[in-house]
């Protein structure tokens, strides 16, 4: 007996046909019983769990590790942020007194270079009355 490609589908292998019992409907659970968890595998998910929260319990701790550094890092750089700004302002200070030293000079240079012309003009017309 040789079967064909068709004959197939309809046969089981002790020879019943599949069509004569197959159900006309799905019988479905009540809509809360599918939701329910199983009660295999709670062994695993109590070691997934526990694994997750250790990971965030250590990344909790390494982060609040960092905070403690961020924050003693902070404190070194205010500190050296005021010794800076003491010497930035002792450097302002001498540069002020620089800048009115420099000027106070100019001004006894001026002072200085007017009595020299003024000599030179009584010279200059003492010159010119001797010569005259």
């Amino acid at each position: 007996m040789q079967r064909t490609a068709e004959a197939l589908p309809e046969m089981r292998l002790d020879g019943e046909s599949v069509l004569h019992e197959a159900p006309h409907r799905i019988d479905r659970p009540p809509p809360g019983d599918h939701l329910a968890r199983p009660a295999y595998g709670d062994s695993s998910r109590d070691a997934i769990k526990a694994i997750v929260v250790g990971i965030s319990e250590q990344n909790g701790k390494a982060l609040a590790a960092l905070r403690a550094e961020l924050d003693e890092l902070e404190q070194l750089m205010l500190i050296s942020a005021a010794k800076v700004q003491h010497e930035i302002d002792g450097h302002a200070s001498i540069c002020r007194y620089v800048h009115e030293e420099v000027g106070r000079l100019h001004g006894v240079v001026g002072k200085m270079r007017q009595q020299q012309s003024e000599i030179v003009h009584v010279a200059d017309g003492e010159h010119a009355r001797a010569s005259a």
